[in-house]
């Protein structure tokens, strides 16, 4: 995990539920594309939440 990983109420929770879902859907094959395109997501809004912060 990184460090700078913002201690908002709630945020680890959905890491947690993101997780978990990304896990049970990751062996189905149709529903990968969409999964690596809702991690790529995620990673930026997480990205532009920590520079929100930052700046």
């Amino acid at each position: 995990m990184v460090t700078g990983t913002p201690s908002k109420p709630g945020f680890r929770t959905k890491l947690v539920v993101f997780f978990s879902l990304s896990m049970a859907l990751a062996p189905a094959k149709q529903f990968s594309v969409q999964l690596k395109n809702f991690q790529l997501e995620l990673y930026f809004i997480e990205l532009n939440y920590i520079f929100n912060i930052a700046l």
